[in-house]
């Protein structure tokens, strides 16, 4: 599969959806490829505004894992590039990503174990799951019925922004042992924290009676409660 600057065009406002992984789909070196050209595709392929949008209801064992970094659109029109995450299964960013535009998760999970851009706010819709190993240096919001659920069985998940857990959200974190970012999930915090929502654990191992664990490493300050 291939594409040209003639075939692929997305004004503002529009969301060009990848349906990946999938027999006769999208594969990792077609989005790689995709992704590479994006900046120079037709020097305004994806112009300020637009969405690029993965779906991985079809993907390979329910994971879908992209290396390659996602910048936002250049030349005429260029600018901010937002993405969404769509349909069930798991899509891993696992790159340095620099777009700068919203990243919402409308549905399944998203796991960044590489890094977002100070400018990329996340939203996190009811009944999607964020988490990951990596770095998320915009805001981030997770609605009620969403998921933060951070660290990659188990890891650490660090966000260089304010981080909000509404009402009716869930954090829940996979507990092994009690070495930090290793053996159980944790989350670091540069911004302003505002708890709400419901704390949860899957424990696979018991701990030693009178156990600490740090959940929260928090340098912005915090407000509200988990339940």
């Amino acid at each position: 599969m291939s594409w040209t600057a003639a075939n692929i065009r997305g004004l503002s406002g529009a969301t060009l959806a990848l349906n990946v992984g999938g027999t006769g789909e999208f594969t990792t070196g077609n989005v790689t490829a995709l992704l590479t050209n994006l900046p120079t595709i037709n020097n305004n392929g994806l112009k300020s505004g637009s969405t690029l949008g993965f779906d991985t209801t079809n993907a390979s064992g329910g994971t879908f894992t992209l290396a390659n970094t996602i910048a936002n659109s250049t030349g005429t029109g260029g600018g901010a590039l937002g993405v969404i995450k769509l349909g069930a299964g798991t899509l891993v960013l696992s790159g340095a990503n620099t777009y700068t535009g919203t990243t919402t998760i409308s549905a399944g999970t998203l796991l960044v174990n590489g890094s977002l851009a100070a400018g990329s706010a996340v939203s996190v819709a009811s009944g999607a799951t964020f988490g990951g190993s990596g770095s998320v240096n915009g805001t981030t919001t997770v609605a009620s019925g969403g998921t933060l659920a951070p660290g990659t069985s188990p890891g650490l998940l660090t966000f260089g922004g304010n981080l909000t857990l509404n009402s009716g959200s869930f954090s829940t974190f996979e507990i092994h042992g009690t070495t930090r970012g290793t053996t159980y999930d944790a989350v670091d915090v540069a911004g302003l924290t505002t708890y709400g929502g419901t704390l949860t654990f899957n424990f696979g191992s018991s701990l030693a009676d009178g156990a600490t664990l740090n959940l929260f490493g928090l340098t912005g300050g915090s407000a509200g409660a988990l339940n």
